[in-house]
């Protein structure tokens, strides 16, 4: 293999490459065990999760405004 080759380096592992392994010191198994798949689920599951928490702060705005609406209203009723 040249210098010049395009295959793209080879990602050092903790078994080999000790400065990696001193890195992944105190990091749970459950982390260290997720492959590439698992990953990108969780990223989904991320992605759907915060997609929801948009959609409920979007609800609670319209809500909000809803409620200043029908107080505004009250007020102006109870002056007529």
């Amino acid at each position: 293999m040249t210098d010049t080759d395009s295959r793209p380096a080879e990602t050092p592992t903790a078994e080999s490459d000790p400065e990696v392994a001193k890195e992944l010191e105190g990091v749970p198994e459950e982390l260290l065990d997720q492959g590439e798949d698992k990953l990108g689920e969780a990223l989904d599951r991320l992605r759907d999760d915060l997609d929801a928490a948009k959609q409920e702060a979007l609800y609670a705005k319209a809500e909000t405004q809803n409620v200043r609406r029908r107080l505004e209203k009250d007020i102006a009723d109870a002056r007529t």
